[in-house]
């Protein structure tokens, strides 16, 4: 919503829009721009390539940013705050993706797609 307040537009339905673009090729860069998100299943392993501590710097910022541009952020304070969570554990220079492993203990299941069962 943010980006949208600020003249960004989705384009969802060409699947290549600016912010799901931008998201993709940040989150995806060996697919680039184009908006595809790989099919693939969740790997056993747990390194995406993004530490938590710039996942948490991330977040904080996206936070002030909304904040500034009266944009509600309803859960917002949650994600902080789990991602504050993993900072104390001390995942800061692990791999963000390392805090599912947080959630799977206090859950009691791993969560583990095809690819990763065998």
């Amino acid at each position: 919503m943010s980006g949208q307040r600020e003249g960004s537009r989705p384009n969802l339905e060409e699947h290549g829009g600016q912010l799901l673009g931008c998201f993709c090729a940040a989150r995806y860069p060996q697919y680039g721009n184009d908006g595809q998100v790989p099919k693939g299943d969740l790997a056993p392993h747990f390194d995406y390539g993004f530490n938590t501590e710039l996942m948490y710097k991330d977040v904080k910022l996206l936070m002030q940013h909304a904040e500034n541009l009266h944009v509600p952020m309803f859960l917002g304070r949650q994600v902080t705050s789990m991602w504050a969570f993993a900072m104390s554990q001390g995942e800061g220079p692990t791999d963000y993706t390392n805090l599912m492993k947080h959630i799977e203990r206090w859950a009691g299941v791993e969560v583990r797609g095809k690819a990763a069962k065998g």
